[in-house]
């Protein structure tokens, strides 16, 4: 308690009679008596801290409403109106109060980009084709769809938002015989259908694959969690004989069907969201 009252002491005594050579310790601790070498001013100790000056601005923070007369470059208050720290800035004209930027602060004035992703782990195989081409509706259900196991979640935080979701993969038809096929790829979004994409594979051989990619682009997608999954289905078997399976996101089965990997044939999911 000496230490501190002796260091106030000091400090009115600076005011009092002008600028002196000398450093200042504020500190509890009974141990030490002098301040770092580097500081002017030291202010030690574990258990405490320092309040800065209090003013209220009225949301003002330009040169027409200042509470404090012919402020210096730097000098920091803390506004009472907002609770935040302000320091006065004579490099910018007007001079004005600049306050201390949060992590919150920034994103109201930078775009802020989340991504997301997800890639398959297995495969899945459709062994019917229809008779007729089926019909594709936006923001119709999964009916008649086959869930292919690749999913995210995304989560947009500002209604103002743009969305942008891309998929890739490979399919392989299990045959020996020689056929020309088509499937569609669809991509839903919480259960409804967003995006779809046929393709064709005019390949007359054995074991075609075929490479798809469909991309989708969403604007102001409501604040919340939502589901982006991917699904396809069989759309027609123009040649061979049978009902071979078409095999997404993994090599066919057939031992003859050595044009494919595992590796190759995964599909992957992302979906991208700006605010």
């Amino acid at each position: 308690m000496k230490r501190f009252l002796k260091n106030t002491i000091a400090i009115g005594l600076l005011g009092l009679f002008g600028a002196v050579n000398a450093q200042v310790l504020i500190t509890k601790d009974k141990t030490v008596d002098t301040p770092d070498p580097s500081a002017i001013l030291e202010i030690r100790d574990t258990e405490a801290g320092f309040l800065f000056p209090k003013t209220d601005f009225n949301g003002t923070f330009d040169d027409n409403q200042n509470p404090v007369q012919n402020p210096v470059h730097g000098l920091t208050l803390l506004d009472t109106g907002t609770d935040r720290l302000y320091f006065w800035d004579t490099n910018i004209t007007p001079n004005r109060w600049i306050k201390n930027f949060r992590v919150n602060d920034a994103e109201a004035i930078l775009q802020k980009t989340i991504n997301y992703s997800a890639n398959s782990t297995s495969g899945v195989s459709i062994n019917s084709w229809p008779t007729n081409p089926p019909t594709f509706n936006e923001n119709s259900n999964t009916t008649g769809w086959t869930d292919l196991g690749v999913s995210v979640t995304i989560s947009p935080t500002n209604a103002t938002n743009d969305v942008f979701i891309s998929a890739e993969g490979m399919a392989q038809l299990n045959n020996t015989n020689t056929d020309y096929y088509s499937f569609a790829i669809g991509l839903f979004v919480d259960g409804q259908l967003k995006v779809v994409r046929k393709f064709y594979a005019g390949e007359n051989s054995a074991c075609t694959w075929k490479k798809f990619e469909l991309n989708g682009l969403f604007k102001d997608m409501a604040v919340g969690n939502h589901t982006v999954r991917l699904y396809a289905r069989n759309v027609r078997k123009d040649s061979g004989t049978g009902n071979p399976g078409l095999y997404y996101g993994t090599r066919a089965p057939n031992t003859t069907c050595s044009n494919m990997n595992e590796n190759m044939a995964r599909i992957f999911l992302t979906a991208q969201v700006t605010e």
